[in-house]
This record gives structure tokens, C-alpha cells and sequence, in this order.
């Protein structure tokens, strides 16, 4: 009776609901091999040996149901579920795996080895928003689970948390997360992103950021700056502060926004103790060496010619700085080069000195040259070895000094290197330092040598650069009046843009108040030589490794950068100079 009763089902016709049923049972009986031919014929043999061991039957039959059966199930779905034109229910993929979608659930069959996973999923319930379940089963029976809620949206009166739960086992053991959604995004949406607390049988406790990259994968970056940062954008909802005014830059993630953290620390940290020796007796015997050199005029012990000895400066480096990393870093394309400026005592000549990319040629200008060179400690203490303030460095057969005394051209290096737009933070105003009222009104003063040492470093640091600007806004001008085709042909002469950010505040005047907080050595020094009357603060300035200092001008910089926020990110954003910054006002003709 069974076989005669499927033949009959399999020969339906008449109406498209009569047609699809016979098409579907007659596609199954031969799929499984238990009916031949269209419309199918069921034999009763067969049906007997589906009956004796199903199990068995089916794991040797189901990949040639699916195969018959997939394609004959889709309308008899996309009816029943009232689906519209080209929707569909039911798909089979090359590999014979057969997908169905009922609603919120979704049933994947593999048929070899056998493997089913269910899963289902509700959206827009009440508080928890969503909820979904999957069960996998393979031939040996459950092979894992997995169940979560949320992330839900919870409104706490204008700040908003998405938080959610997810629980599940495996292979690989079980595993329990809690964390919160980042967007408003649905869990399944490309772009979607969570910050998580992953606890998992076999490596434990985890923080991670999950980002959907498709509808079916998941990346995920258990780096400590993706992590500060996702949890600065989760705070940022919590708290209903956005991210431009909380007290934080994200400068980076990865390996970058640990860097950024650790530069921080030190220097809300920073002992002048930890730059150069400052105990009374080392500054004043130090001192007394310099001065007998100078007025005897004999050589002097070794590291005399200069009133500080910055010899601990080299152990903060050592201990804080990873220079290997440099190289690293290029080969694996992060960083293109990295330049240290200093002058030759000998010649006068003013070196770069860089380690970068294998296409960036040395170069030879008038008292100018670029040389390819490993950056070391040596190179970064003669960078800073600043004029009669702390000694000269050497480097390799010759005695080097801070970069800025005879570099007449600032931006070149970063030109050489291949630069075309240009990120300058000068370390002061270059309009000058502007009297105070009490300093109008008092007649003039014979100048102090920390005053006359203050213009001096000013014009180090800061009167070679603002020259450099001008002449690189002049000639973007003159660029201007050229033809498109005509810079076209010439590659070698290109517009360059410059983004310059200096402080809002004179650093020597904000230095005047801390004065007294720099060891007693160091402060009578500086006090004997005038570093807090007039432009003398300059000196002062850079001298003061003090934290309270270092922490107000952080916090200076920080107002100043964020007050020219957009500006900043304009300049930053592409690889194109699709903006060009306003120079400043010193600059503009």
C-alpha cells in the first residue's frame, strides 16, 4: 500500500500547490533511491530497507536528496511563507550543502559527514532587543551550542549602552561573553562592532574588539590600543561626553596607541634629575670647571664646555626608547624615514641623518647634507645637545651639537625624504615674547645673559623656520602662475603644504611660576643668570623637566590642538593634497 500511496502523491497534478507537492515527494523518493523515473514509482523493496536501519539509509542517501530534493523544495517554501518575486527559501551550493530559511531560522544540511546546524534568531523584543540560538549536530550527535541576548539599547535619560550576553560550547570547549555593541548597527551587519570580556575553557579570561566583516565572519583584535580605544567610544555613549571633548586624543591603535600612552606617562612623570645632574654640588663644580675653561683658557676636563652635564639623559633614552624598532618599522612599509638633525663642531655643516626606505638617495647642499646612518643613542643626544647648555655628543669621528644652529633650510630634510605635506609644531610664538604691563612701564634694564642666552635659542629654534615658511608659501605662489601641463612635465617642482601649529601661550612665561620647583642647584644658577626677567624665561623653559610644568603645557597643547580640530584632521586625512591650510598669520603677506 505505502509504495502504491507515493506513486499516487508523486503524480499530482492539476493546480501549481497539487504540482509543487507531487514535484517535492517525487524528487525525495528519488533522492533517496526509493522511486525511479517522472513521475516517480516507488518500490516497496526499497522502502524496506529505509525502514530496517533509517539511520544508516539516510547517511548513505543524503547527499542525493539534497541534490534531487533542494531545488523542488524552494517553491513549495516560497509559497507557504508568502515570499515575493526572485525571494528564495531554500538554496543547494556546489557543494551540495542545502541551506533553508524559515522566518527568523535558518537549517544548513551537509551531507558529507553529516552535519545539520539550526539556528534562529528574534529581533525588536522588549529591554533585550534580540535573541538567537544555534545547536549543531554532526554523526556522533551534539557537536556545539551557542545562545546570546542582545545587545540591547538602553536609554539612561540621553547616554545610551548596548549591553549583551553571549554563552556557547564547542570542540574547543565552552566559553561565556559579556560586552557592549559600539553602533546602533543590527549583530549581523557589516560594520557592527563589540567590545567583549571573553571567558573561554582553555585560555581563559580575553578582552578583544569584534568587527563583522560579512554576514558570515567575524574579525576580531585583541591589541591593548584597539581596545583603549573601543572602550573610549564605549565610555563615550556611557557618559554621553563625545569623543572631541574628553580628555583623551586617540592618536592610534595597536601597537601605536601603546606608544602614545607610554610617551605620555613620561613626560606627566619627568624629574630633571632624570635629563641632567642636578644636585647642588654637581651643578656647582660643573659650573666652576666651565668657567675656569673659559677664563684660563685651557681645554678643561672632558664634557666641561657647557654648564650641565646631561648625562643621565642617555639612561632615560636607553631604557625608554626601542630604536630597533625603526627598522621595523620601514621594512614593514609603517614608516618611510626617520630624521635626526645635528651640526658638525667641526665643519659647521648641518647633518641629517637618516634611517629609511632603500629609494631615499643621500644628499649634498651648501653647509647641508643628508647621510644614511642607523639612528642611536649618540644621534639623539647630539640633536639636543643644546649650545653651551650641555655638551656635544659624538657621533662615529666627530663632535656634534643641536641640529637647528646652522640649518639654514628646516623643512629640506623632510623634503629629501620626500615629504609634500608638512606637519610643523614649533616650540614657541613666532611673533616674539610681548612685555608684560609692569615691564612697559619700567625703564629699561641692562639684559641678563639668560635674556640674551633666551634670544639666542629663540633664534635657533625658531627664526630659520619661520624664513623657511616664507619661502615655501612664496614659492607656491609663484608655483600657482605656472600651467597644470607645465608642472605636469616638471615632477622635480611641487606644490608643498604646511600645517604649523605653535602655542596659543609664551612657554617661557608659563615656566616663570615653577621656577621654584627646580632643584636648588639648578635654581640658583638660573636665578644668578636672570632666567625669570623678560625673554630670560626662554632659558628657563627649556631647562624645566619638572612635571607639574610638562603637564600644563600637555594640557596647552591639547586646547590648541582641539580648537583647531577639524583643521588638523582636514590636513591629515589622504594621501592627496585635497586641502591646503591657511598659513599663519606671520606668513600671510
Amino acid at each position: 500500500m505505502l509504495p502504491l500511496a507515493l506513486t499516487k502523491l508523486a503524480a499530482l497534478t492539476g493546480d501549481e500547490v497539487r504540482t509543487e507537492v507531487g514535484g517535492l515527494v517525487g524528487s525525495a523518493g528519488r533522492g533517496l533511491a526509493l522511486a525511479t523515473g517522472s513521475p516517480a514509482v516507488f518500490d516497496g523493496t526499497a522502502l524496506k530497507a529505509l525502514a530496517a536501519d533509517p539511520a544508516a539509509y539516510l547517511r548513505a542517501h543524503l547527499g542525493a536528496l539534497l541534490a534531487e530534493a533542494g531545488a523542488a523544495l524552494d517553491p513549495v517554501l516560497v509559497r507557504l511563507l508568502g515570499l515575493g518575486a526572485g525571494q528564495h527559501a531554500a538554496r543547494l551550493d556546489g557543494a551540495g550543502v542545502l541551506t533553508v530559511s524559515v522566518r527568523g531560522a535558518v537549517v544548513v544540511l551537509h551531507p558529507s559527514p553529516l552535519a545539520v546546524s539550526v539556528s534562529a534568531g528574534v529581533t525588536g523584543l522588549p529591554f533585550v532587543d534580540a535573541v538567537e540560538v544555534s545547536v549543531d549536530i554532526d554523526g556522533t550527535g551534539l557537536a556545539g551550542w551557542s545562545a546570546g541576548v542582545g545587545p540591547a539599547t538602553l536609554d539612561l535619560g540621553g547616554p545610551v549602552v548596548r549591553p549583551f550576553v553571549r554563552a556557547g560550547s564547542s570542540g574547543a570547549g565552552w566559553q561565556v561573553g559579556l560586552g557592549l555593541g559600539l553602533d546602533a548597527l543590527a549583530p549581523d551587519a557589516t560594520g557592527h562592532q563589540e567590545l567583549t570580556a571573553r571567558w573561554q575553557e582553555a585560555s581563559g579570561l580575553g578582552i578583544l574588539v569584534a568587527t563583522r566583516t560579512s554576514p558570515t565572519a567575524v574579525s576580531e583584535d585583541t591589541s591593548p590600543g584597539a581596545v583603549a580605544v573601543a572602550g573610549m567610544i564605549a565610555g563615550s555613549r556611557a557618559t554621553g561626553i563625545p569623543l572631541k571633548e574628553q580628555r583623551i586624543v586617540i592618536l592610534g591603535a595597536g601597537a601605536a596607541g601603546v606608544g602614545i600612552a607610554r610617551l605620555l606617562r613620561l613626560w606627566r612623570n619627568i624629574e630633571v634629575g632624570t635629563v641632567y645632574r642636578a644636585e647642588l654640588l654637581t651643578v656647582s663644580t660643573h659650573g666652576m670647571r666651565w668657567l675656569a675653561s673659559v677664563l684660563w683658557g685651557l681645554r678643561g676636563p672632558r664634557r666641561a664646555a657647557s654648564m650641565l652635564d646631561n648625562a643621565p639623559l642617555r639612561v632615560l633614552l636607553k631604557r625608554t626608547l626601542d630604536l630597533t624598532a625603526i627598522a621595523r618599522r620601514i621594512q614593514s612599509g609603517q614608516l618611510r624615514a626617520l630624521a635626526i638633525n645635528a651640526t658638525s663642531l667641526t665643519t659647521g655643516t648641518a647633518m641629517t641623518f637618516y634611517e629609511g626606505a632603500a629609494a631615499i638617495a643621500p644628499w649634498q647642499r651648501t653647509r647641508r647634507q643628508g647621510v644614511a646612518a642607523s639612528i642611536g643613542l649618540d644621534h639623539l643626544l647630539a640633536s639636543t645637545a643644546i649650545p653651551f647648555i650641555f655638551p656635544a655628543a659624538r657621533v662615529a669621528s666627530d663632535y656634534y651639537a643641536d641640529g637647528s644652529m646652522r640649518q639654514i633650510a628646516p623643512l629640506s630634510p623632510a623634503l629629501h625624504l620626500g615629504a609634500r605635506r608638512i606637519l610643523v609644531v614649533a616650540v614657541g610664538q613666532f611673533a616674539g615674547q610681548v612685555p608684560t604691563a609692569s615691564q612697559r612701564s619700567q625703564p629699561p634694564r641692562y639684559p641678563s645673559f639668560a635674556q640674551i642666552a633666551g634670544n639666542a635659542l629663540s633664534s635657533i629654534f625658531l627664526d630659520n623656520l619661520g624664513a623657511d615658511l616664507e619661502r615655501m608659501e612664496r614659492l607656491n605662489k609663484a608655483l600657482d602662475l605656472v600651467s597644470p601641463e607645465q608642472q605636469r612635465r616638471h615632477p622635480e617642482f611641487s606644490h608643498v603644504d604646511a600645517l604649523v601649529i605653535a602655542p596659543s601661550r609664551d612657554l617661557g612665561q608659563m615656566a616663570v611660576p615653577h621656577a621654584d620647583r627646580l632643584p636648588r642647584g639648578v635654581r640658583y644658577l638660573l636665578r644668578g643668570l636672570g632666567s625669570t626677567e623678560g625673554t630670560g624665561s626662554n632659558l628657563l623653559s627649556y631647562l624645566l623637566f619638572d612635571a607639574h610644568y610638562c603637564r600644563e603645557l600637555l594640557a596647552l597643547g591639547y586646547a590648541d590642538a582641539m580648537a583647531r580640530r577639524d583643521e588638523i584632521a582636514a590636513f591629515l586625512s589622504g594621501d592627496t593634497p585635497a586641502y591646503s591650510p591657511l598659513p599663519p598669520a606671520e606668513f600671510r603677506e
